[in-house]
């Protein structure tokens, strides 16, 4: 056997092990845990969701409040509590730190009673945002696309590698 051939079948398993460890990168970066919402981004959930439900003149108030919800459940999660002025009113939301929805909703009419319509509150049943996993999403995204790229390139050299040795092969 020739010199040329041992390097060529020694080629292959080594691109391989490498798309193998790509891969594996690969995965553990996409599968990276997203974080839990700060409260910056509980006051940008507050108004999106609010945006959502029809209202166009919101002020959420700086300050949030860390709690849990339900407050004294049994499965209680983790909430940042915000508060909004809306035209005709107040909302008061529990927003999950670890979800991207808001868990509970006080609201408060200037004259006292209900400020949502049931129309409203289904909008906000159904709302969901997480500022904090989009920005994992996109901080993710660049090396997922090198990981893609050197994968590619590391198949592609395996594959052309293998490719050399089965074309000398004598007959």
């Amino acid at each position: 056997m020739t010199d040329q051939g041992r390097r060529s079948r020694s080629a292959a398993p080594r691109g391989r092990f490498l798309a193998a460890v790509v891969a594996l990168l690969l995965l553990a970066a996409c599968a990276a845990p997203n974080r839990e919402m700060t409260d910056a981004d509980a006051r940008l959930f507050t108004e999106r969701a609010l945006e959502e439900m029809g209202f166009s003149r919101i002020s959420v108030e700086e300050r949030v409040v860390p709690g849990v919800y339900p407050p004294r459940g049994a499965r209680s999660v983790p909430v940042w509590t915000t508060r909004a002025r809306v035209e005709g009113g107040t909302i008061e939301l529990a927003v999950m730190r670890e979800g991207d929805r808001a868990v509970f909703v006080q609201d408060q009419d200037d004259d006292g009673g209900e400020l949502l319509t049931d129309q409203q509150f289904e909008v906000l049943e159904r709302f969901r945002y997480n500022p904090a996993a989009e920005r994992a999403r996109q901080e993710k995204l660049v090396p997922a696309i090198v990981a893609v790229i050197v994968l590619v390139g590391a198949v592609a050299a395996s594959a052309a590698a293998g490719w050399r040795q089965w074309r000398r092969r004598p007959v």
